[in-house]
């Protein structure tokens, strides 16, 4: 839902710009480009729930922000492009945060399930989303849109807040520097593995 009033949002402050529709869409994905990796180094090192409800809250956060700047037509492009940048960034923690979680809340004989599923909510998401947001905006414009997509988050912190988790080990104590060469050198071998 953010991403269509978003763009529809640039399209309106620029005048049609394909250019800035590019430069806000850059911002948004570049985060991920470089700080996932990161994120599940970190996600590695700190409390999964936690981590989960601090970039669940910043995006929601951010949400209310644009809702709220766009409602009382107080943003410019660039104030778009830096919101874009941070929700990228929180993503960019979240995802892998999320991704570790699931097994740890599934019984391993239901783990293929649970990938299934998790895989399958993802990208109904992106397809119903953008759907919504467009109804979204015909009947309360875009500040509402944002400020629906604020709302939504509340549903997944109370969610996470209230899952019953394992406990966690201990995090190790090598630099992050290792564990991230450790994570790459680890892909690496998966995908010679899939090649043969």
């Amino acid at each position: 839902m953010q991403n269509v009033a978003q763009g529809w949002l640039v399209l309106l402050l620029t005048g049609n710009s394909a250019f800035w529709l590019g430069v806000v869409g850059f911002a948004g994905s570049i985060p991920f480009l470089f700080f996932t990796l990161f994120g599940g180094v970190i996600a590695d090192r700190v409390n999964k729930r936690r981590l989960l409800l601090c970039t669940q809250t910043a995006m929601m956060l951010l949400a209310f922000l644009l809702a709220a700047l766009a409602y009382l037509h107080r943003i410019s492009v660039w104030g778009v492009a830096v919101i874009a940048f941070l929700n990228g960034m929180a993503m960019s923690m979240n995802q892998p945060s999320y991704q570790a979680l699931v097994p740890q809340l599934v019984k391993r004989e239901d783990l293929t399930n649970a990938i299934a599923l998790n895989s399958a909510q993802f990208n109904l998401s992106r397809i119903v989303g953008p759907t919504l947001g467009g109804y979204a905006m015909a009947l309360i414009g875009v500040a509402g849109n944002f400020f629906l997509n604020g709302v939504s988050f509340l549903a997944v912190i109370w969610a996470i807040a209230r899952i019953k988790y394992p406990a966690e080990t201990p995090p190790r104590r090598e630099s992050m520097l290792t564990s991230l060469g450790a994570g790459c050198a680890m892909c690496a071998t998966i995908r010679r593995c899939m090649c043969w």
